[in-house]
């Protein structure tokens, strides 16, 4: 979308010449007879500001040249630099590299995770703020800079210089792992003008490493993922979403605009999106067409950002960033200030075993063969995490789910108790947190997603598809 006339005075109506006539009156007068110092260019931007800031909207802006060059990096997915993620040492020293991105300067260079760069092109880094230190990174492509760098541990250890020759550097926002045989975990934590590819690309190497059962379960981790770029959320969510629309934009005319799914099949039979307070915008784009799906939200309330902003370049090199239309779910749901709620919620500090259902209490808690209720449908939760799947009706005591305690007890070389006794119970507890914390690396939201894809249950009181946020 653009702005009518893109600046063109003649472009406009007498009515909106006659609204701006204050305005250029105003600049005239202090142009001319303003007694004090001033600055054309500042009370420039300050109109320009107070414009867009009188809309009340705080998702539309005006990005000075500057600004605008450094916001257009955020989203480009690349930029022309050495290709290190840094963070201030501790001891206030300089800048300590918490990771190298793969194909960088750097990694050619042999900067390695753990070094401290004491001083740039001899420029010493200590008490230097950590976005300045940035910005000393960056440069032309082409450029060498020289990097004074502490390895080791000690104080003896003598600093070591490295010259990097800087380029482009492609900021990874797609990372990718199996979590099991079949199960597979993606998460992005920005929507780049690459993602879309680079998600798709990760998809089918997850695939490849999935094993023979292939890629049957996906966890979507989108927590505390801003937003960014429609084309490439609608890009990822239309890989997982079988058919029809993956969004709906409404722009400020009332014009719709359908974004149908481009689906790459095999697709994985159960997904679960993991979201919180800060998922956002086009990150809500993907969950909730997922949801819409059949997929899982697992979390907290998303953000509600549901409006599209254009980004409209001005003549001076600045940009306009302003809210032009809405986006509404595939079934038709609003999400602007409303935001989607999850199927399974969880509060700030979830337990790895709430995906769980939990043991019964009392007498309820022992149960045997040809029982029914809680205790042993949490007995087979616990067998099927751990890998001992059953096959008697959930919450049934049958033979399969003997079959399986009588599997798990001689693998853990338990004594054979044919139920669930407390012995029994503790053993499972066990190794049902061992398993998720080496499995999940210790994420307590990741292992309840991931225990609903391993049992095919949802935990108690969660209800699938229940699908937050309002109609339009």
């Amino acid at each position: 979308m653009r702005a009518v006339g893109e600046g063109d005075w003649s472009a406009l109506s007498p009515a909106e010449r006659s609204e701006l006539a204050p305005v250029l009156q105003v600049y005239q007068y202090i142009v001319h007879d303003y007694a004090g110092p001033f600055s054309s260019e500042a009370v420039v931007e300050g109109a320009l500001r107070g414009m867009v800031e009188a809309l009340g909207d705080p998702h539309s802006s005006y990005f000075t040249p500057s600004e605008s060059a450094s916001f257009t990096d955020t989203l480009s997915g690349t930029y022309v630099g050495v290709g290190v993620v840094i963070q201030a040492a501790e001891d206030g020293t300089g800048a300590l590299v918490v990771e190298v991105l793969p194909g960088g300067p750097a990694e050619a260079a042999g900067v390695e995770a753990g070094d401290v760069i004491l001083a740039v092109d001899g420029v010493p880094l200590s008490g230097v703020p950590i976005d300045v230190v940035a910005s000393l990174l960056k440069g032309q492509s082409g450029t060498r800079v020289t990097l004074t760098l502490h390895r080791g541990s000690g104080d003896a250890a003598a600093p070591t210089q490295v010259v990097v020759t800087r380029g482009p550097v492609e900021l990874p926002s797609v990372t990718a792992r199996v979590l099991a045989p079949g199960v597979g975990y993606m998460r992005i934590d920005q929507f780049n003008a690459n993602t879309g590819e680079q998600f798709r690309n990760s998809l089918a190497h997850l695939r490849a490493e999935a094993g023979a059962r292939g890629l049957v379960a996906l966890v979507l981790d989108l927590r505390a993922n801003p937003g960014g770029y429609v084309d490439d959320a609608v890009s990822v969510a239309g890989a997982l979403v079988p058919e029809g629309p993956v969004v709906r934009i409404v722009d400020a005319g009332g014009a719709e605009v359908d974004y149908p799914a481009s689906p790459e099949p095999p697709l994985p039979a159960r997904i679960a999106v993991l979201v919180d307070g800060l998922t956002a915008s086009a990150a809500e784009i993907v969950a909730g067409a997922l949801q819409d799906s059949g997929a899982l939200l697992v979390g907290q309330r998303t953000y509600g950002k549901g409006s599209v902003q254009s980004l409209i370049p001005l003549r001076d090199g600045g940009m306009l960033k302003l809210t032009a239309a809405h986006y509404y779910t595939p079934k038709g749901r609003a999400i602007d200030h409303v935001g989607l709620a999850p199927d399974v919620p969880l509060g700030p500090a979830p337990q790895p075993t709430d995906g769980l259902a939990p043991w019964g209490e009392g007498q309820a808690a022992f149960a045997v063969r040809g029982d029914s209720g809680p205790s042993v449908r949490a007995l087979q939760d616990r067998l099927a995490l751990l890998g001992y799947p059953v096959d008697d009706g959930a919450g049934f005591f049958g033979p399969g789910t003997l079959a399986a305690l009588v599997r798990f007890e001689a693998d853990r070389g338990l004594a054979r108790d044919y139920g669930t006794s407390a012995a029994v119970r503790q053993a499972l507890d066990e190794a049902v947190g061992d398993y998720l914390a080496r499995v999940t690396q210790g994420d307590a939201g990741l292992a309840v997603a991931f225990t609903y894809l391993v049992t095919g249950r949802l935990p108690e009181g969660a209800a699938a598809g229940a699908g937050g946020g309002a109609s339009p």
